[in-house]
């Protein structure tokens, strides 16, 4: 990440870079996305597959409002 860093601040100041250095950064941008990709998928919360089988109050007990914050507790 830090030849990233560096080569953008080269870029801004218009230092000319050779084809390798080029190669390789972008080389690391596609692994840095892949992986950021990945964990994104990873840890994305999925939904069960038979989702029409379930009712809301799988989601939200009987006699709650989910529009509404829970209530904080009294102050002690």
């Amino acid at each position: 990440m830090v030849v990233i860093a560096r080569t953008l601040h080269d870029m801004s100041r218009n230092i000319p870079m050779d084809l390798a250095r080029q190669y390789e950064i972008a080389k690391l941008m596609k692994l840095s996305f892949r992986s950021s990709c990945l964990l994104y998928h990873t840890q994305r919360k999925r939904l069960p597959d038979n989702t029409t089988s379930q009712s809301p109050e799988d989601f939200f007990p009987a006699g709650t409002d989910p529009t509404k914050k829970p209530s904080s507790p009294a102050p002690a």
